[in-house]
């Protein structure tokens, strides 16, 4: 008996119990506490903190004296336009992967 529980203690069973474990707390908090409501009210939150960023960026770099003439006719719009195209793009292509083989979530 003691030869097979080391056997599967030095064979990585204590790992994949303990992930198992894991994954299904982690299951059960995702299930119980995440809902729609609280994902838009954190989404509006997250949102805002980096509206209030953008605008502070934005300010400080039209107050430089050599990029206050500039920024915001030439420089800005080039700016957001490349941050949409790389990130927005990233990461709606990036939740549309993981979603591919989530039928609920599609429903949803």
């Amino acid at each position: 008996m003691e030869k097979i529980v080391e056997m599967f203690l030095t064979n990585g069973f204590t790992l994949a119990a303990g992930i198992g474990v894991i994954g299904l707390i982690l299951n059960f908090i995702l299930k119980k506490f995440v809902t729609n409501e609280r994902i838009e009210k954190w989404g509006n939150a997250i949102r805002m903190f980096f509206k209030a960023v953008g605008i502070l960026c934005t300010a400080g770099l039209s107050k430089i004296p050599y990029l206050k003439n500039i920024w915001n006719p030439i420089i800005e719009p080039y700016v957001v336009i490349l941050l949409k195209m790389v990130f927005k793009n990233m990461v709606d292509g990036f939740i549309n992967g993981l979603e591919s083989d989530n039928k609920s979530l599609k429903d949803d």
